[in-house]
């Protein structure tokens, strides 16, 4: 095998081996990456909340990652009615996972902030940065009401300040409307926050202020800024908005990203609960597992006819291609004190792995969710992403409810991905909690979702009417690839084409039309094998850009399909999460998969003529080359693009 093996890569070596400087210069922007990472984790915990009192909900906040949630107290964080002492959600906060370059994993969550800490307040400087001043500094919230603004406005009219400037105003360090241009925010000059709602709470949290103890896992070098407010509407009374911006701050490409909203659902008494999601409109639901939410000494309970609480994603974060990302995964978990194993997968993770998981759409020890029962089945290959999704009146569908499952203390993650954050590019997220209570819901056993469901329609209507913005990035097309022996995805050049042009493109925005677009193809050596990036930025006038990356890979040339006797081959192709192999009757013993320098990335035994479904969802994104082999011969040598 080995003899054969070596054999093989003399001939791919020379086609696909990386530029040994490239190795170099990633190797030293590591060692700078690490070196940065020790100068500046120095940040104190969080210590600020607040609460946001605009309508029906009292909605609690920190400064430490956590929402809905007082951390000081370890106590439950969204009172709905307020004033009335019961509540629909314990906790709840943000996860991010993503695999740089490498293959390596970054990841930032929270829970309870009982076991440790991900996240600090403030923000990063150019170089992915901060200290505990920084920290201290940002360690609060910053809250102001539509009407201030409107007043401000109307004073600042004819081009002059009146009266004093409200301190809400005068403070103010979150998006703003820059009256004059210059890009710095003064009030004095007429500038105003730009908010939404009429009271909004905002504030900004990183991941880079200290050592990951709550995970233990590496940092990403991310910047999050949440804005949180309300409407005091009849139509509008048990909603609350939440629009999250994330800002790459770190020098590192973030592949295969999933952000997540981890949440407690606690529906007053919280020993009691289910869980579901609706694919179609992103929504994760919690709901009472019968008619009677009892005060126990589990908690304040909402009695008879208890409410639904859903959490609705309305605008979802733009992938690469430009497309709107909704909910990607529903996973629901257990708490481990309840069902008394910490070990049990259905339980509260514990590493960055496990967090990872989760956010993926897997149990916490890597298994695929299966449909049906508790989605945990061993010997099952109906693989699905999300948790109950049906609704459940639907005796037949899956849910809890119909599956016969024990009601209990439930969290869930519901995440979307995976998407690209590359260097200074941001992201945007907006989210909406929906409260509803109806009247006979529970009345034949099972509850129906169409109460919550109409409410989230009607909310989501709303939103695009009133608060939709442009945040749809241009649409790159890059043009055929005249230097290239193959097609575009990737551009295969010959070595020693010179001069080497990079291939042209041009983007189109939805509101500006054409724009224009840039080009980087410094890295480019046409003289040395290897694999090389282009990248083509297109930024329209609302600010939204787009960075398409196009691989070149260098090399003598080699079809290597000229060497499949086979009709074996493997889908989809680019591929994401899995593939399948599909060996179309042949005997086959094993595949293997290298990446384009060499490197064996993944092996795994085959059964004969079965097709065999393939994981790498650690693959980072390029081109591989996989040969399959029966009995240490090779019988199918070809190429495998993950995107």
């Amino acid at each position: 095998m080995i003899k054969l093996y070596n054999k093989i890569f003399l001939i791919c070596l020379g086609i696909f081996a990386l530029n040994i400087a490239i190795a170099k210069n990633n190797n030293t922007k590591q060692l700078k990456q690490n070196h940065y990472s020790y100068l500046a984790m120095d940040c104190a915990p969080a210590n600020s909340s607040t609460a946001l009192e605009i309508n029906n909900a009292k909605v609690y906040l920190g400064t430490g990652g956590e929402i809905f949630y007082r951390a000081a107290l370890t106590d439950a964080g969204y009172e709905i009615p307020k004033g009335s002492g019961i509540y629909s959600i314990f906790a709840g906060a943000l996860w991010i996972g993503a695999l740089d370059d490498d293959g390596n994993l970054k990841l930032a969550a929270q829970t309870y902030r009982t076991n440790g800490e991900d996240f600090w307040p403030g923000p990063l400087d150019d170089n992915g940065q901060t200290n505990n001043f920084t920290c201290s500094n940002f360690d609060k919230f910053w809250s102001v009401a539509k009407s201030e603004i409107d007043a401000f406005n109307a004073d600042f009219a004819d081009g002059s300040i009146d009266n004093a400037i409200p301190v809400s105003i005068s403070t103010w360090k979150g998006p703003f409307v820059d009256t004059n241009g210059d890009d710095t925010y003064n009030s004095t000059n007429g500038d105003y926050p730009k908010i939404d709602g009429e009271l909004a709470t905002w504030y900004v949290i990183n991941d880079k202020g200290n050592t990951h103890t709550a995970t233990g896992g590496d940092p990403i070098g991310i910047q999050i800024e949440t804005l949180v407010y309300g409407f005091n509407t009849d139509e509008l009374d048990d909603v609350t908005f939440i629009n999250y911006t994330l800002i790459n701050k770190s020098s590192e490409n973030l592949r295969k990203a999933y952000l997540g909203t981890w949440l407690d659902p606690d529906l007053g008494n919280f020993a009691d609960d289910f869980v579901g999601c609706d694919t179609l409109r992103s929504l994760g639901i919690c709901y009472n597992g019968d008619g009677d939410d009892e005060t126990t000494m589990q908690g304040a309970g909402y009695g008879e006819n208890p409410p639904f609480i859903a959490l609705q994603i309305l605008d979802g974060i733009l992938n690469s291609n430009g497309e709107e990302l909704g909910m990607s995964a529903f996973v629901f978990y257990n708490n481990a004190g309840v069902i008394g194993n910490p070990n049990d997968p259905q339980t509260d993770p514990q590493t960055a792995q496990e967090h990872y998981n989760y956010l993926t759409g897997r149990w916490r020890d890597g298994v695929p969710i299966t449909y049906g029962g508790t989605g945990y089945n061993e010997d099952s290959t109906d693989e699905v992403p999300y948790m109950f999704p049906n609704d459940p009146s639907n005796a037949d569908g899956w849910s809890e409810c119909a599956a016969g499952n024990t009601p209990s203390d439930r969290r869930f993650v519901m995440s979307t991905g995976p998407f690209d954050l590359l260097p200074g590019v941001s992201k945007k997220m907006k989210q909406a909690v929906l409260w509803k209570r109806q009247a006979g819901a529970f009345d034949n056993g099972c509850p129906s979702f169409a109460s919550i469901q109409q409410m989230a329609d009607n909310v989501l209507e709303f939103y695009d009417l009133n608060l939709a913005e442009d945040n749809i990035p241009p649409v790159i097309t890059i043009d055929s690839c005249e230097v290239c022996m193959s097609g575009c995805e990737p551009c295969d050049v010959q070595l020693g084409t010179n001069p080497f042009i990079a291939p042209t493109a041009f983007a189109i925005d939805n509101i500006d039309g054409q724009v224009e677009v840039t080009v980087d193809d410094s890295n480019v050596d046409t003289n040395a094998n290897g694999i090389y990036i282009i990248s083509y930025t297109a930024t329209d006038n609302n600010n939204n850009t787009i960075v398409k990356e196009l691989e070149v890979v260098v090399g003598n040339g080699l079809n290597v399909n000229s060497y499949n006797a086979t009709t074996i081959s493997m889908y989809p192709n680019p591929a994401n999460n899995f593939v399948t192999l599909d060996l179309q009757g042949n005997n086959a013993t094993n595949i293997n998969i290298y990446s384009i320098g060499g490197q064996l990335v993944l092996s795994d035994v085959l059964n004969n003529n079965n097709s065999k479904k393939l994981d790498i969802i650690k693959l980072n994104k390029g081109v591989y080359l996989y040969e399959v082999l029966n009995n240490n011969e090779i019988i199918h040598l070809s190429k495998l693009v993950v995107n």
